[in-house]
């Protein structure tokens, strides 16, 4: 069984962001979204994880958070890239979402 990780921020609390980009936590958080959609993803994918709400919920969290980060990128395709990182492609993703991002289909950037 897949079980996310409680983050309190705590490591956060302090830190200032310039208006109207990211904060590290906002990039920490969408990295572990992505990680873990992919994982969840490729479980399902060799039939070791039959979580389809779990992997629905991860897919709607890590949407929503692509969704608020996209026009405060600190540069353009900063995104893309963290979900490149995480093994995260086109096929990953529902296709308006990846078409967003800039990923390309059959690979990555």
């Amino acid at each position: 069984m897949f079980v996310d990780d409680i983050d309190t921020g705590q490591e956060y609390a302090g830190m200032t962001t310039e208006p109207g980009q990211p904060s590290k936590f906002d990039l920490d958080q969408i990295n572990d979204w992505a990680y873990k959609h992919h994982f969840s993803r490729q479980a399902i994918r060799n039939e070791n994880y039959n979580d389809v709400e779990g992997f629905v919920r991860r897919l709607r969290r890590l949407r929503g958070g692509i969704l608020d980060l996209l026009p405060r990128e600190a540069y353009p395709g900063q995104v893309r890239d963290i979900l490149i990182r995480n093994g995260i492609t086109y096929q990953c993703l529902p296709e308006d979402l990846a078409d967003m991002v800039g990923l390309k289909r059959g690979g990555g950037a």
